[in-house]
């Protein structure tokens, strides 16, 4: 479901301010990632993530046509939200998922 830019960061600084675990995913045409940390930072330009230990930081800057879309991702992942930065006429977009870990599943 898309939603807007005030929506997604109401979701961010929830979880932001409930220290709430995540799942970072990256996927890019050329290259993937993934890890799992919690956010330090949101603000209007972008968010950081930190992984517990501290060695993992995820950083974002959003740009004006940066899009929005939340999705229940199910099994240990709950509640999510793809943010898309690069939407091409052809071929696959930009895109970074950051969705709750339910850590009773771990």
């Amino acid at each position: 479901m898309r939603v807007g830019h005030q929506e997604a960061f109401l979701i961010f600084r929830k979880w932001l301010s409930e220290a709430t675990f995540l799942r970072c995913r990256i996927d890019f045409p050329c290259f993937s990632a993934s890890c799992r940390g919690r956010l330090a930072e949101v603000s209007d330009e972008g968010l950081r993530l930190f992984s517990d230990d501290t060695f993992t930081e995820v950083a974002l800057l959003f740009k004006d046509d940066t899009e929005f879309d939340c999705s229940e991702a199910g099994g240990e992942h709950g509640f999510g939200v793809l943010i898309v930065f690069d939407l091409r006429a052809e071929g696959p977009a930009d895109t970074v998922a950051l969705f709750e870990i339910i850590e009773e599943m771990l």
